[in-house]
């Protein structure tokens, strides 16, 4: 596990308001592994396609399955997965069905992670940020790419 981080100043790097004024959008960082899942579902479903045209076998369906979920859940992750630091929150999304918007006041800690349960985050190089939201403990995993940059500016607008 990583360090946990706590509430400390920190220095900006812009003057006046403009630090805290201009959304920052950083996309997530891709390891290998997620390449390399996306590419082994698309060789199973067109190796199913193939046999269920070729060799007049029943695997239509199954084919069909794994193309769906390359195309609706993998793909739209690969391209659409994004982290904005607006002036007043942190807004996650990836794909169709992750989008979260945590404000900054909402925030109890963040740490370095690399856990590999399911996250808006492509990459093991992970940072878990910790909140509340309705009176309940939340958690949000994410990868920026840009991670010290990324760190110092969420920092900076946190105000810690």
């Amino acid at each position: 596990m990583g360090k946990k981080t706590t509430k400390k100043p920190t220095v900006n790097r812009y003057k006046g308001a403009a630090a805290k004024e201009t959304p920052l959008q950083y996309r997530s960082k891709v390891d290998w592994w997620f390449y390399g899942l996306f590419g082994l579902i698309t060789v199973f479903s067109l190796a199913f396609f193939y046999d269920h045209f070729f060799n007049h076998n029943n695997t239509l369906f199954i084919g069909a399955v794994f193309l769906f979920a390359d195309l609706f859940i993998l793909l739209p992750m690969l391209v659409n997965t994004r982290y904005t630091l607006t002036r007043s929150s942190l807004k996650v999304k990836s794909g169709f069905f992750c989008n979260v918007e945590i404000f900054y006041s909402q925030v109890l800690s963040f740490e370095e992670t690399r856990s590999l349960f399911s996250a808006a985050a492509l990459s093991s190089q992970r940072l878990k940020i910790t909140y509340t939201q309705n009176g309940r403990e939340q958690r949000m995993v994410i990868s920026p790419a840009e991670k010290q940059d990324f760190l110092r500016e969420f920092k900076e607008r946190l105000g810690w």
